[in-house]
């Protein structure tokens, strides 16, 4: 497996890791807490912070192989991953406003990776 690749899947799993806190932050706002200091000073949400640094230093790392713009381009699946998360989580609908916008950021991330890779030109 080439570095780019490994490094590439690397910054990907810290996207769906993120897309995770992001739900985890979502699920504590969600709550009802005894104070506005309980608001930010809960479990989940010093966890998903701390998550979510993980992911920033995991992210700094990966950069030293991928470019900028690719990392760029594949943080954009967040979106994807926070919806389908949302969906499956909290039962979020998916209009079908939703749905294209989705594709059309899929479509985008996987032409911009085949054009990175040569077969596009």
């Amino acid at each position: 497996m080439s570095d780019f690749l490994f490094f590439s899947l690397l910054f990907l799993s810290g996207v769906l890791i993120s897309s995770f806190a992001q739900i985890l932050l979502k699920s504590s706002a969600q709550m009802m807490h005894k104070n506005h200091l309980r608001e930010y000073l809960n479990f989940r949400v010093i966890v998903s912070y701390a998550i979510l640094f993980s992911v920033v230093v995991l992210s700094v790392y990966c950069y030293k192989v991928i470019s900028l713009t690719t990392g760029v381009a594949l943080s954009c699946v967040e979106y994807v991953f926070v919806a389908v998360l949302s969906y499956l989580v909290f039962k979020e609908c998916f209009p079908l406003r939703k749905v294209i916008g989705l594709a059309l950021i899929v479509i985008g991330v996987l032409l911009y990776s085949l054009g990175y890779a040569g077969a596009v030109p």
